[in-house]
């Protein structure tokens, strides 16, 4: 939350929250229509567990949806690395950065399915330039990893 806070400072926020969510949209000043929304998960099953780092303690990454109106929405993984007997927040990750689909970057995006062997495993999906946003027709298997405080992709 204070991450997104401190990425809109100039902008009016609004916060709604349940048992499973944050819900957090931002409006600009004199404008009522939100142009960023984002839902943080709370529920330990929105996260996906495993040693990242190979230090042998468990590390979370955390789903973050993201919205910027329309049909412009992506996922933002925020990764928590344990220290010292708590989380620390390392890194936030488009999941355009991490698809391994080709030309630009909102030409796809990363899933992640699990964390096995410091290695996170997904898929990403891919858009030919005939798809629909609604609509990816490809799917590949993918890697990322933790290296130097930010999850990245592989090859």
């Amino acid at each position: 939350v204070l991450y997104y806070g401190k990425q809109n400072l100039k902008s009016i926020p609004k916060r709604d929250e349940t048992d499973s969510v944050i819900n957090l949209s931002f409006t600009a000043k004199g404008d009522e229509t939100s142009y960023s929304n984002i839902s943080i998960p709370k529920l330990k099953t929105d996260y996906i567990f495993g040693d990242l780092n190979n230090d042998g303690k468990e590390d979370i990454i955390a789903a973050i949806y993201a919205d910027s109106g329309g049909s412009a929405t992506w996922f933002e993984y925020a990764t928590f690395i344990s220290e010292d007997n708590q989380y620390v927040l390392k890194s936030i990750t488009n999941s355009f950065d991490l698809s391994i689909c080709s030309g630009g970057s909102h030409d796809g995006q990363f899933y992640p399915k699990e964390i096995n062997n410091s290695v996170i495993y997904g898929t990403s999906v891919c858009y030919t330039k005939d798809d629909p946003h609604c609509c990816p027709s490809i799917k590949k298997e993918s890697k990322a990893i933790y290296k130097e405080g930010k999850l990245v992709k592989t090859k």
